[in-house]
């Protein structure tokens, strides 16, 4: 995490910390505060495929 805090001050332009931030949540529902970390996405999506 400090790598990528450093990375945002120090290494990325301003496009990218901007297509960072943009992917960072995904809303499947497309309604309003439905927002989910991509992470916690990813998470769901191993589960289902074990079931």
């Amino acid at each position: 995490l400090l790598a990528l805090a450093a990375m945002f001050i120090h290494v990325f332009n301003d496009k990218q910390r901007e297509a960072i931030l943009n992917n960072w949540l995904v809303n499947l529902t497309g309604k309003a505060g439905q927002w989910y970390e991509v992470d916690l996405l990813q998470e769901h999506l191993n589960f289902w495929i074990k079931v």
